[in-house]
């Protein structure tokens, strides 16, 4: 059964309108993002761990996004510093239990809505496994909770993604048989986590 909420389920319509909007071409994309855009200015997603925010700004124009919460890595599993090139978005992803989370009895989830990485996950540190991710509870955003990762809730990612896709910066979605949605970026994106 799903554990759906009014705000899963507008996280989920958003979702399915960035899906629809690029839903022309599912083939796989060969490229590198910096392959795409030679000469362009990169766009940045700045998390400054003192305030808890997320902000996203483009290169080109100077033109600001959306500025969110986030929760962070607790002490000892702190979240990684530092500059990270960003490959690509999932939406609806998969999900594989770290090590405390195998320790209570977690399984892996197929790719949806309801996993604990909720509507989105940008990979960005450790092979893909520390994440900027959705499924986040408002009441933890602004608290060092995670294993590590970078969480906010459905609803905010997803406006930063749609943001970014106003800005040219995602190809067409590529539909996994997991059931998980790839987009990868087509113009160059970092992380900067301070």
């Amino acid at each position: 059964m799903l554990r759906t909420t009014p705000q899963k389920l507008q996280a989920y319509s958003l979702a399915l309108v960035l899906f629809a909007q690029s839903a022309g071409t599912v083939a796989a994309d060969p490229h590198s993002a910096a392959d795409h855009a030679e000469g362009t200015a990169p766009l940045i997603m700045e998390i400054e761990s003192t305030t808890f925010e997320l902000r996203v700004r483009d290169g080109r124009d100077g033109r600001i996004g959306p500025t969110i919460r986030v929760a962070l890595g607790s002490p000892g599993q702190s979240t990684p510093t530092g500059r990270f090139p960003l490959e690509r978005i999932i939406l609806s992803p998969s999900w594989r239990p770290g090590v405390l989370a195998k320790e209570t009895g977690a399984q892996p989830e197929p790719a949806s809505l309801e996993t604990p990485m909720g509507a989105v996950k940008i990979p960005f540190a450790a092979g893909g496994v520390i994440a900027l991710h959705g499924g986040g509870d408002r009441k933890a955003l602004g608290k060092p909770i995670s294993a590590g990762c970078v969480r906010a809730t459905d609803a905010d990612l997803l406006r930063v993604v749609a943001w970014l896709d106003e800005r040219d910066a995602l190809a067409d979605a590529r539909a996994l048989r997991s059931g998980e949605i790839h987009r990868r970026f087509q113009r160059p994106i970092e992380l900067v986590v301070r």
